[in-house]
């Protein structure tokens, strides 16, 4: 199974703060590839393709292929991009390998954009999937009081 995302990388002898400072200064960015499987693999990844890549995507939430040193794809889920607090620029950026025959729970951000009529009018503050039948997400929202409803097709209409 391919990704439409790919990313190459290569493997990150570097530790240190220091010696991870000067791999920033060239233009790299440090991360780490967390697994189940394998240990962890430090590694280092081009600044200017993965700011490009996030770009494009609009979200820092996605399944990517991940090629290390030339090697073959691995699927991994981008877990985690840490950003200078002043100046915004990517310090450190965490993957998930992830085996595509095994069940995987994340946590998906939601964003309500646009006018709120009706139901969203109430006090409804979080939305998310709380069951997954058939490969379809059924959302259930919660009150400030901690009740939950489930979303009808009429009430979101």
């Amino acid at each position: 199974m391919s990704s439409d995302i790919e990313v190459a990388a290569k493997l990150r002898d570097a530790k240190g703060s220091n010696q991870v400072r000067k791999i920033r200064q060239e233009g790299w960015i440090p991360a780490v590839v967390y697994s189940s499987i394998q240990e962890t693999t430090p590694i280092q990844i081009n600044e200017h393709d993965f700011e490009l890549m996030l770009s494009r995507h609009g979200s820092e939430s996605m399944m990517m292929g991940l090629q290390i040193d030339g090697g073959e794809y691995t699927q991994v889920l981008l877990k985690e991009v840490q950003h200078h607090p002043v100046d915004g620029h990517i310090l450190h950026v965490d993957f998930h390998a992830v085996a595509m025959d095994k069940k995987l729970v994340v946590h998906i951000p939601v964003e309500l954009a646009g006018d709120s009529r009706g139901l969203w009018k109430a006090v409804f503050s979080t939305i998310f999937c709380a069951s997954w039948k058939s490969s379809v997400c059924r959302p259930i929202l919660w009150s400030s009081s901690g009740s939950m409803f489930p979303i009808s097709r009429s009430a979101t209409a």
